[in-house]
């Protein structure tokens, strides 16, 4: 039986347009599916839409779909209101640019498809389109309805942090540091990185309360995320980690929490991560493991097999309070 079409419109690059078919590459027709059954009468299982206060059965004239709201109520859309917001397709794939194969991400292919002219007419102008790609070595990016296909796929960062964070010398001063790396294809412009130190505290009404303190690192920002990124907070005397120990930390339930945000070069989308610390998580006197190698021709790699491995730090390393910062208990 012949494959039916999803979708039918036109290709355009530029002047050049013909009639197009968007076909599903892959087909789940003879995937095997299996049914729950009740091990005690052999019966099939139904499901049942309820009322999740209630527990009564909702009637499919009464199912409504709602948006939650941050206060935990749900604005309520009816299917008029979603039909007058719907965008109105031109039903025109529209090349807007080419890019290298090698920086599309694989978090943006999601389910394959592909085209194939409709008629007679367009195979020509399809066919030196598709050759010139191919030729080439480029992939189209286009827009249909309005809307980039990348779009339709979840944008994810991929920042890989370092399993353990450490408190060691750098230039001769404590300093809280960790790694991250960009596991992406394509590189992360214009990232910036923010860290908070959070801890319960009690206040002088013998309130407890979880605090939250910004940690101030050696660089914030970076031009451009390609390969990895050491995060360097000095632990200096107007530091909030100041004179925190170890014993103090774990005592307050204190938490190292990074945020990492960048904009992806190729699709222009915004990325963002983010990743915690908690005290056993922060190994004191240690350093990490270089993982830069040198290339017999001179250039530098990185070998991400000892990412999260530490050796104990040479020198001597002070971690007895001083003044400033957050006071131990």
């Amino acid at each position: 039986m012949a494959p039916r079409a999803n979708w039918k419109g036109y290709l355009k690059l530029s002047l050049v347009s013909c009639s197009i078919a968007l076909y599903p590459a892959t087909s789940t027709k003879d995937r095997i599916r299996f049914n729950i059954i009740n091990r005690q009468t052999g019966n099939r299982v139904r499901y049942r839409q309820i009322d999740a206060e209630t527990g009564e059965d909702v009637p499919e004239e009464a199912r409504v779909k709602g948006y939650k709201t941050a206060d935990g109520t749900y604005v309520l859309l009816e299917p008029e209101e979603l039909d007058e917001v719907a965008l109105e397709s031109t039903h025109t794939v529209d090349i807007e640019s080419f890019v290298p194969r090698k920086e599309i991400d694989e978090i943006y292919i999601d389910e394959p498809y592909y085209l194939t002219p409709d008629d007679k007419v367009g195979v020509e102008a399809f066919a030196v389109i598709r050759e010139a790609m191919r030729a080439t070595g480029l992939v189209g990016l286009a827009m249909v309805t309005g809307l980039v296909f990348a779009k339709f796929s979840r944008p994810t960062a991929k920042v890989r942090f370092s399993k353990v964070a450490i408190v060691s010398n750098r230039d001769g001063i404590p300093s809280l540091q960790f790694r991250m790396a960009n596991m992406r294809a394509n590189r992360i412009v214009d990232v910036t990185a923010s860290v908070v130190f959070a801890r319960q505290e009690r206040t002088i009404e013998g309130e407890e309360m979880r605090r939250f303190y910004d940690l101030k690192l050696q660089r914030d920002r970076n031009a451009i995320f390609i390969y990895s990124w050491t995060a360097i907070h000095p632990i200096t005397e107007d530091s909030p980690i100041n004179g925190v120990s170890k014993e103090a930390m774990e005592a307050a339930s204190a938490e190292i929490i990074v945020s990492v945000i960048g904009l992806d070069e190729t699709f222009a989308q915004t990325v963002h991560a983010r990743y915690s610390y908690r005290a056993r998580d922060i190994l004191w006197g240690q350093r990490f493991v270089d993982i830069l190698e040198r290339q017999p021709d001179g250039s530098l790699s990185i070998d991400y097999t000892y990412f999260d491995d530490v050796t104990p730090a040479t020198g001597v390393m002070s971690t007895e309070p001083t003044t400033g910062g957050v006071p131990t208990e």
